[in-house]
């Protein structure tokens, strides 16, 4: 009995070890992540900076999430990684120094909901404006 009580822990603890967040298809669902009510588009430098973001899906919040824009004169790539659901400090001082026109995107967004499921949502394109 206690051989069959180990491997049945032991299957158990495996497969939550290797757990990895669900995708949920954006295009076919209503759950997406936002800014304040913008899904993306044209937004100011202050806009992303202060804002905070949300899940549209009741009780789930953004877990980590990847900030990735172009910096400097020779357009470097840059992917800043953020936790919880707030840019980093890093992220915002490239935003601060962004120039208008330019795209940022959100994407490896992952969201934990109440049930303690792990989604990863779609990603998000901003163009900063004056």
């Amino acid at each position: 009995m206690k051989k069959y009580i180990s491997i049945f822990i032991l299957l158990f603890l495996t497969a939550f070890a290797g757990a990895k967040a669900q995708s949920i298809d954006a295009s076919k669902s209503d759950v997406y992540t936002m800014i304040g009510t913008m899904k993306g588009g044209e937004v100011t430098r202050d806009f992303l900076i202060n804002g905070t973001l949300t899940v549209s899906l009741a009780g789930c919040t953004v877990s980590k999430f990847t900030c990735t824009l172009l910096v400097n004169e020779n357009q470097d790539l840059v992917s800043e990684y953020c936790t919880g659901n707030k840019l980093s400090a890093h992220a915002i001082e490239y935003i601060k120094k962004s120039i208008d026109g330019q795209k940022i995107f959100f994407e490896d967004i992952n969201c934990i909901c109440p049930d303690g499921s792990n989604y990863k949502l779609g990603a998000m394109i901003f163009i900063i404006k004056k």
